[in-house]
């Protein structure tokens, strides 16, 4: 990761994770809670999410000088880029060894998902800011969770309406009738 202006090692938002959530029929139509069990980047709990290995002090680069970014010459261009060793920093310091430097562990946990009544199948739910912790303290990703919905023996959906076949006589059709449903 080179370029310019950019700090490759420096705070970045954590990744959205995308997963499947699987109802029935009655728990998409009445609305529900459910738990979801997730992998998900956590802070580390050595470094505090910092990535530096704790108690130790930062040194300046001795690549870049303290400067952050190198100046390349390539035949008639140069181009100025992130400085590989020191990520733009300017300085060093020894990474942490639980997270290797990245500032997160992977870790599963519960996370509660609240369906509104009336779900419908492929209805996408964004989790906010319960994704993937950010890399060196960086913002939480999102979860997304697509609904897939199972059918019912007897009840069936078109939009927002339910139907139901119910077996009725002649004579309840032709009289009217009461049915319980």
């Amino acid at each position: 990761m080179g370029g310019m202006g950019g700090q490759p090692n420096g705070p970045s938002r954590g990744a959205d994770i995308e997963t499947t959530l699987h109802l029935s029929f009655m728990e998409a139509v009445q609305g529900t809670k459910k738990q979801l069990n997730v992998m998900t980047d956590v802070p580390c709990t050595t470094c505090s999410g910092t990535g530096n290995q704790p108690k130790s002090t930062a040194t300046t680069c001795t690549e870049c000088k303290g400067k952050g970014s190198m100046r390349v010459v390539q035949g008639p261009f140069a181009v100025q880029m992130t400085c590989s060793a020191c990520g733009g920093r300017g300085k060093k310091q020894p990474s942490c060894t639980p997270c290797h430097g990245e500032g997160v562990v992977k870790q599963r946990r519960m996370v509660d998902v609240q369906v509104p009544a009336g779900a419908d199948a492929d209805t996408v739910l964004r989790l906010n800011n319960q994704g993937d912790a950010g890399r060196m303290n960086g913002p939480k990703g999102h979860i997304f969770v697509k609904l897939s919905i199972g059918t019912h023996p007897h009840f069936r959906r078109d939009g927002f309406d339910i139907h139901v076949d119910a077996p009725i006589t002649m004579a309840q059709a032709a009289l009217g009738t009461s049915i319980p449903i």
